[in-house]
Order: C-alpha cells, then structure tokens, then sequence
C-alpha cells in the first residue's frame, strides 16, 4: 500500500519556538516541511474571551510519523 502525507497544525507563541520544533522534527527526519504563519486568535479563557498572537506551524510529513510528531510536540511545547 503507497504511503499517506499529511499535515499537521499546532500553534507556538513566537517564532523561535516554531523554528525550534522545525529543526527538530527536519533533523530527525520525520517532516518534510514546515511552515509558519503568524495568526491572531481569539478563545475562552479563565471565563472571558481572549485574544493572542500566535505562529501557526504546518508540518507536512508521512502519515506512519503522526505518532512520533504528536509526541515531539507534546516534549517541545511549553506554551
């Protein structure tokens, strides 16, 4: 069976985190591409709507890494 892509979105604060995540996940060979776009965002926080600048990072890779990206993220993103 061919092998599926993807991309994968999370958000970063800044760009320097973005970049760092980037680095690792090309070092380690696991996307193929990774980009960033600043956004503004708007939730529900602490019971009152906020809004924040953030880096949207699209990270396109092999379906058979989701797992291994999921869990770099989740080690990397400190808010």
């Amino acid at each position: 069976m061919k092998e599926k892509f993807i991309i994968i979105e999370t958000t970063y604060p800044n760009l320097a985190k973005a970049k760092n995540l980037a680095k690792i996940l090309l070092t380690q060979k696991l996307a193929a591409c990774v980009q960033f776009l600043p956004i503004k965002s708007m939730y529900f926080w602490e019971e009152k709507i906020a809004t924040s600048s953030e880096i949207l990072v699209s990270i396109k890779s092999k379906n058979s890494f989701y797992k291994l990206i999921e869990k770099t993220i989740k080690e990397h993103h400190d808010g």
